[in-house]
C-alpha cells in the first residue's frame, strides 16, 4: 500500500502540474510575479473542474468547485486522504470533471475506504466512458478491490438519491446504480421529493452480489392545503307518530266536563221541578197519565240519559288519551284558532265540537 500511495501522489501531482502549465501559457508576458501566481492558481483550478462535453457551470458553482478542489489538493499533499477525498467529491458536485473524479478515487484508496473507492470507480465508468485515463483507473480499481466487497445493483422507480449508512453516494439522482459495501451489516436508503424515503438492511459478504429495488411511495397531500371540514350529517327526519292529535282528547275531555255540568243541573232540576210533593199533590187519586207525574218522569229520563252520555264521554276520553293520542311536541296552533265542545239539550241531548281555524 505505501508504494501505491506514492504512485497515486505522483499521478495526482502530474495532473495538477498539467493544469498549472496550461494556465501559465495564458498569463505569459503579464506584469508582477504576484499577478502571475494568482492567475496560475485561479486558472489551474478552473482547468481541473471544467467538465468535458458539458455546459459550463454557473459562476458561483464554478468558484465553489475551484475552492474545494484547491482544498483537496492541499490535503492530498499532506496525505490527509479522507479530507482530500471529501473536497474532491464536493468539487465534483459543484462542477463535475474527470480530474476531480480520479483524484477522489485515489484518495479513497489511500484512505483504505475500499467500498467508497469502488463505488466512485463505478460512477466514473458510467459518467466518463470516453475519458481513457478515468476509465483505466476505474477498471484497475474495481479489479483490485472486488474480492473484498459486496456488490449491489440498485434500481429506483423513479430516479432516487441513494444513501448508505447515513452517507449519500456519489451517484446523484439516478434510476440505476452500482454500490459496493464492506463486509457487515449496512442500511441502504432511497429518497425522493416530498420527504419520501425507503430503507433496506443488508448483510454484506466478501465477493457477494445482490439486487435491490426501490419504488417511491405516493406523494403526500400538500401541507398548505386547507383541511376538508367534515360534512355535518343532515338532521334526522322525525318520523311522524301514528295516532290522533291531542286536540281530539282535549275536545272529548271538554265535552265530558260540559256534559257533567249539564247532568248535575238536570239532576237538581228533576228533584225540584216538579218535585215529589208536587206530584203527590197534583196526582192524588189519578193514574200515571197525570201531567205532573209525566213531567217528573220526563225529567228523570232526561237526567238518566245525561248520566249515560257523561259516563260514555268520560270512558271515551280516557281510552283516547291512553291508547290513541299522538302525544309529543306539536306545532303551535295558528293565532286565533280554537275548539269548543258543545252539548245541547234542546229536543234531546246532543254532543259535538265547534272550532275556528
Amino acid at each position: 500500500m505505501p508504494s501505491l500511495a506514492k504512485t497515486d501522489r505522483s499521478e495526482a501531482c502530474h495532473e495538477i502540474a498539467s493544469g498549472l502549465t496550461r494556465a501559465a501559457r495564458r498569463v505569459a508576458n503579464r506584469g508582477r510575479v504576484r499577478s502571475i501566481a494568482q492567475a496560475l492558481f485561479a486558472f489551474s483550478l478552473l482547468a481541473a473542474v471544467v467538465p468535458a462535453r458539458a455546459a459550463d457551470p454557473a459562476p458561483d458553482r464554478l468558484k465553489a468547485a475551484a475552492e474545494e478542489f484547491d482544498a483537496g489538493r492541499r490535503a492530498f499533499k499532506a496525505q490527509d486522504w479522507v479530507t482530500a477525498a471529501e473536497h474532491f467529491e464536493n468539487a465534483m458536485h459543484d462542477a463535475p470533471s474527470p480530474e476531480a473524479m480520479r483524484l477522489a478515487i485515489r484518495a479513497r484508496k489511500n484512505a483504505r475506504q475500499d467500498d467508497r473507492a469502488a463505488t466512485l470507480a463505478a460512477v466514473a465508468v458510467v459518467r466518463y466512458p470516453d475519458d481513457k485515463a478515468t476509465v483505466a483507473l476505474s477498471k484497475q480499481t474495481l479489479q483490485q478491490l472486488r474480492n473484498t466487497l459486496h456488490k449491489i445493483d440498485v434500481t429506483c422507480k423513479p430516479a432516487c438519491n441513494l444513501v448508505v449508512d447515513g452517507h449519500i453516494t456519489p451517484w446523484g439522482e439516478v434510476e440505476s446504480a452500482v454500490v459496493f459495501l464492506a463486509q457487515g451489516s449496512h442500511t441502504v436508503s432511497a429518497g425522493w421529493s416530498g420527504e419520501r424515503n425507503i430503507s433496506n438492511t443488508i448483510a454484506a459478504k466478501l465477493l457477494g452480489a445482490s439486487d435491490m429495488l426501490f419504488e417511491a411511495p405516493p406523494l403526500p397531500p400538500p401541507r398548505d392545503a386547507a383541511p376538508t371540514a367534515p360534512t355535518a350529517p343532515p338532521p334526522p327526519v322525525a318520523t311522524p307518530k301514528s295516532g290522533l292529535p291531542p286536540v281530539v282528547f282535549y275536545s272529548l275531555a271538554g265535552a265530558t266536563a260540559v256534559a257533567g255540568g249539564i247532568t248535575l243541573w238536570s239532576g237538581l232540576d228533576m228533584v225540584a221541578n216538579p218535585g215529589k210533593d208536587q206530584v203527590r199533590l197534583d196526582c192524588a187519586g189519578k193514574d200515571e197519565s197525570c201531567p205532573t207525574y209525566q213531567e217528573a218522569l220526563s225529567s228523570q229520563r232526561r237526567t238518566n240519559v245525561l248520566i249515560g252520555v257523561t259516563g260514555g264521554l268520560a270512558v271515551g276520553s280516557a281510552v283516547v288519551g291512553l291508547f290513541f293520542t299522538r302525544w309529543g311536541a306539536q306545532p303551535a296552533p295558528r293565532s286565533g284558532s280554537s275548539i269548543v265542545p258543545i252539548v245541547g239539550v234542546h229536543n234531546g241531548v246532543s254532543v259535538g265540537a265547534a272550532g275556528r281555524f
